[in-house]
């Protein structure tokens, strides 16, 4: 296919602008101003390292969603650290609003390995080489009578942390004197709050009380969006300052979000993925319990391990405003994970709600590669003609003992079609979260002079990625995929007939339903299935 190069990439900050027909189109929600422009401050010198952001909504209770974000640091040699956190805060919650919870050592292994085997990659990997009343009173801090009480200081878990509404709290009310570590730099502080947070946003001031090691906290806020703060403070070289990119080692887990990679991307890093730069793609995770081979026919599917992770997140509020505050999370629909590592633009993730079309276009993709998966691995790979055909790579299962033969037919069609299950999942993710971006452009012929203009929706033909590799697969709009079975489009100039090959639709929105079948999505250039193929074997 003809790739957009990385130096054809435009921003999608705010506006979609397709690089060849320049056609500029709205992202599916905002970015507030505010968002681009926030940072976490580190009073202390050491940087974390390794962050973990776990975002996932609580049940729905009649207001504003509600968000439980789950901030975990880890910084090298286990030093104390303190910072401040921005969060949203645009529908007025006070002070008290704010529930806390601990996040243990023992949580943060539990997180971490569930999303180890949630995000495992489908190509196999290489051989091994609260409600209690506040305790302090008006004049606990020193403070003058008529002057708004101090924050209070709460115990949570390896941490203590003052929650604040506002600006003008952080500002009048945060008790740094409870803070040592903010000493001499608590004006800088606040200047650079006041120039990014005006408004619309309440702060968690955070000292660590023993060497910080995948230890946390988590604060639930309400906002209409999903929101991870990764930008921090600006410490590099001046021109890295000046280029606006930051230092990132953080992974992000969010339930039932489309996160936004224009947020925090550079114009080269929204550029069409390689296979080799999939780790640095936001990756999708649905419902895969009605898969039969693609997530293993027995063993538990990678969404059983999605669902750890949300139990492993604390339920209980912490600290004196909320040890007796019960949480209840909002039931799993998705699962995003990306690992940021590296330079990005110094701002902060933010995101939209996964609606049910976007949970629904990820099962059907999952639904057609599971289908894809069992095909292969019940009759046996791809058989076509021509110089340039395909060798069989797995016998079909039925020729071997049932178990047995299911079994290692269904490893060798995942080394093969692994990979480009992986990639396939990642390019729908990019249509979810950026309409039309520009990543695959049709084979087709087009008419002479027409311009090579990239499509909402395009079809993939499997086979021939694992054939000859992502880079030379074939890739067909969704006009010409509707003559797939035509002469034109069913041979290669260089002699492969791609009947009995089987395409996948890309697209940011759910299958049509008559497309849902395998057999809908095959080649049969002469009107009936090729080689070993038959209507009821490819009805899948």
């Amino acid at each position: 296919p003809r790739l957009v190069p990385a130096g054809e990439a435009v921003s999608y900050l705010g506006l979609v602008e397709a690089s060849t027909t320049h056609t500029k189109l709205p992202l599916p929600s905002p970015i507030d101003a505010r968002a681009r422009s926030s940072m976490c401050l580190m009073f202390t010198p050491d940087e974390p390292a390794d962050t973990l952001l776990v975002l996932a909504p609580l049940e729905a209770d009649g207001g504003v969603q509600r968000w439980q974000l789950t901030y975990v640091n880890s910084v090298v040699g286990g030093a104390e650290v303190l910072m401040v956190v921005p969060i949203p805060n645009k529908h007025n919650m006070r002070e008290e609003d704010f529930t806390l919870c601990a996040v243990t050592p023992q949580d943060v292994s539990r997180v971490r390995a569930s999303a180890a085997t949630a995000f495992e990659p489908f190509a196999p990997p290489e051989p091994a080489k609260f409600g209690s009343a506040r305790t302090n009173d008006t004049l606990s801090f020193g403070a003058p009578r008529g002057a708004p009480p101090p924050l209070a200081v709460q115990h949570v878990g390896a941490y203590q942390i003052s929650m604040a509404a506002n600006l003008y709290d952080l500002e009048t009310r945060a008790p740094w004197g409870r803070f040592p570590s903010a000493a001499g730099r608590v004006s800088s502080v606040l200047a650079g709050m006041r120039q990014s947070y005006a408004s619309g946003f309440a702060f968690v001031i955070a000292q660590s009380t023993q060497p910080t090691k995948d230890a946390g906290f988590a604060v639930v806020y309400r906002d209409l969006h999903p929101f991870l703060p990764t930008a921090h403070e600006a410490l590099a070289a001046k021109a890295r300052a000046q280029a606006n990119l930051a230092p990132m080692d953080v992974t992000i887990l969010a339930f039932n979000s489309i996160v936004l990679p224009a947020s925090v991307c550079t114009p080269a890093q929204l550029a069409a993925p390689t296979l080799a730069g999939l780790d640095d793609q936001p990756t999708y995770r649905v419902d895969d319990s009605g898969c039969r081979m693609l997530c293993g026919r027995w063993e538990s599917g990678r969404w059983t391990s999605a669902a750890s992770l949300l139990r492993a997140l604390p339920v209980l509020g912490a600290g004196e405003l909320h040890s007796t505050t019960l949480l209840r999370h909002a039931r799993p629909a998705t699962l995003c994970q990306w690992k940021l590592r590296g330079l990005y633009r110094n701002e902060n993730v933010v995101g939209r709600v996964a609606s049910a079309a976007d949970v629904g276009t990820l099962a059907d993709t999952l639904e057609q590669l599971d289908a894809f998966v069992t095909l292969r691995a019940s009759l046996g790979e791809w058989a076509s003609t021509g110089p340039h055909a395909p060798q069989r790579v797995s016998q079909a299962a039925g020729a071997l003992p049932r178990r047995e033969g299911i079994g290692a037919a269904r490893e060798a069609v995942l080394a093969r079609h692994g990979p480009t299950c992986d990639f396939a999942l990642v390019l729908v993710g990019r249509q979810l979260a950026m309409p039309g971006v520009p990543d695959r452009t049709s084979d087709a012929p087009a008419p002479p002079g027409a311009p090579l203009v990239p499509q909402a929706e395009m079809y993939l033909n499997l086979d021939v990625a694992a054939l000859r590799g992502m880079q030379h697969a074939i890739d067909l709009d969704a006009q010409s995929f509707a003559f797939k079975d035509t002469p034109a489009l069913s041979k290669l100039a260089d002699g492969l007939d791609l009947s009995g090959s089987v395409y996948l639709r890309i697209a940011g929105t759910p299958t049509p339903p008559p497309l849902l079948p395998t057999r809908m999505r095959t080649v049969f250039s002469d009107g009936t299935p090729a080689g070993y193929l038959s209507t009821n074997a490819v009805n899948v």
